[in-house]
């Protein structure tokens, strides 16, 4: 009796394959296993054809995904953060690898974008940035940058990349309320962290206490301002739907971040607020000996007061999409 043997097709392996993965854009993910699957012979053979399949989906991504806003914001927030350091070889390697890194997780994440992905691109950016300055620097025998400088360069641009790159995500289907609510905290806590790494690198007046009464009345102006707005929510939720033993839990969570969100009726809190920080900022420019920083500190102040107003219509969009939710929930009881 004949017997019949089966021949095994030869496969990559799942090494090569989750290696082939962390390169190639996410558009690409399915087509490219299945062309290393089928067309599998060797290990030589699969590797080539997928770095050529990679080369040639990266830079094409990259070019689609390519958006002037975000670019020059970015190039803006980079300079702005490295403002204090000297202009040297070494600093401009960095910067510029830190950008070529950004447009390449621009390429990557191409259509395929999640809401975590604009922290990850902010390490990967400062993770290749500053060693590949700091390497530069040294190779070229070139003064390095004070630490001072570098520790305050990156705790600007970090949350200020990231505030960039959550606002500037490329246009996807309208999200739920849910995933609104925590795209807009996001936005919101990147915001706060951006706005406190500026007053931090402005802070050399000399007159600390006067910095701490400004500190302290902006903390106070937002606390009250906020406060106030969630308890008109909360007076809204409750009368709308008394609680009961029968309360719906997802409702009482959507009134919950409702009421979490700033909405304010008027835009009292926000003037009185950038008002004091205008005064703040005045304060640091009589006191700064350079016209540089002065030109930084005004071009700082410009860009977060406007980044502040796609902040405020994501968080009164959001709260409409919270409020269809709940009228949705108490429409099917």
């Amino acid at each position: 009796m004949e017997t019949v043997t089966a021949q095994i097709r030869p496969c990559p392996s799942p090494l090569m394959e989750a290696t082939a993965l962390f390169f190639m854009p996410r558009s690409y993910h399915v087509q490219l296993i299945d062309d290393m699957r089928y067309e599998y012979v060797s290990k030589w053979q699969c590797s080539y054809d997928t770095a050529r399949a990679i080369g040639r989906a990266i830079p094409g991504n990259v070019r689609l995904a390519f958006r002037s806003v975000l670019v020059f914001s970015e190039i803006a927030a980079l300079c702005v953060a490295f403002s204090g350091a000297h202009l040297t070889l070494g600093l401009i390697v960095g910067l510029a690898i830190a950008f070529f890194t950004l447009r390449l997780r621009d390429g990557h994440i191409y259509k395929r974008g999640e809401p975590g992905d604009a922290s990850l691109d902010v390490l990967f950016a400062m993770g290749f940035g500053v060693p590949s300055m700091l390497v530069a620097e040294l190779l070229l025998s070139e003064a390095s940058v004070p630490l001072f400088v570098l520790m305050r360069g990156i705790a600007f641009a970090l949350p200020a990349l990231m505030l960039l790159r959550t606002i500037f995500r490329p246009e996807g289907p309208r999200p739920l309320a849910d995933q609104a609510y925590h795209d807009t905290a996001a936005m919101s806590i990147l915001y706060l962290t951006a706005w406190a790494a500026f007053a931090y690198a402005n802070n050399g007046s000399g007159m600390h206490r006067l910095d701490q009464g400004f500190i302290t009345a902006q903390l106070l102006i937002i606390v009250f301002a906020f406060r106030r707005g969630q308890q008109e929510m909360s007076r809204i939720s409750k009368t709308a739907s008394p609680t009961t033993w029968k309360t719906d839990p997802v409702r009482v969570d959507l009134a919950r971040k409702l009421g979490n969100l700033w909405t304010p009726k008027g835009y009292g809190a926000e003037i009185l607020f950038f008002s004091v920080s205008a005064i703040q900022l005045g304060v640091a420019i009589a006191y700064s000996p350079s016209w540089l920083q002065v030109a930084t500190n005004i071009l700082g102040f410009t860009g977060l007061l406007l980044l502040w107003i796609p902040i405020r219509a994501a968080h009164q969009a959001t709260a409409i999409q919270l409020k269809e939710a709940i009228q949705l929930r108490d429409a099917m009881k």
